[in-house]
């Protein structure tokens, strides 16, 4: 039997009543150990993989709780994913532009200009900055050296 957005809305409700609050087993530290410890084994199932419905019926049928809870427990772990996946990313951008730093001054002290044009123009279409790639032209004269002698 499915529930409605409505009842589903109510249970969510009813979890967060002050009467709720002042039960003894839900304002204890075990009850907040255990509740981080569901979320903890739903992440994991959730990174082991499966549709929403399969992951919470694992977790339902792990820690013997209602499908509700399991869906609660389901959205606060992907929470968690979603929040360590952005800090992930801004974590590897932060490496990729400092790989591309060393990459433009290496290509500089070679003398290797279009690398360093290209490296450029790619460096600043990543950071947002418009015009800077359209702007870069790579001009290379060649003067002879005469000695006198």
């Amino acid at each position: 039997m499915a529930i409605g957005r409505k009842q589903s809305e109510r249970i969510v409700e009813n979890l967060d009543s002050p009467r709720n609050k002042t039960t003894p087993w839900r304002a204890s530290k075990e009850g907040t150990d255990f509740q981080e410890e569901r979320i903890s084994s739903c992440y994991v199932s959730i990174l082991e993989g499966g549709t929403r419905r399969q992951v919470a019926e694992r977790h339902r049928v792990k820690f013997n709780i209602c499908l509700e809870s399991a869906f609660i427990d389901y959205d606060n772990a992907l929470i968690l994913l979603i929040e360590e996946q952005n800090a992930t990313t801004a974590k590897l951008k932060e490496i990729v532009q400092a790989m591309r730093f060393v990459g433009l001054r290496k290509a500089l002290l070679k003398g290797n200009l279009q690398a360093y044009a290209m490296m450029l123009k790619d460096l600043t279409a990543e950071l947002g900055v418009d015009g800077g790639a359209e702007n870069i032209s790579l001009n290379i004269s060649i003067e002879e050296n005469k000695k006198e002698g």
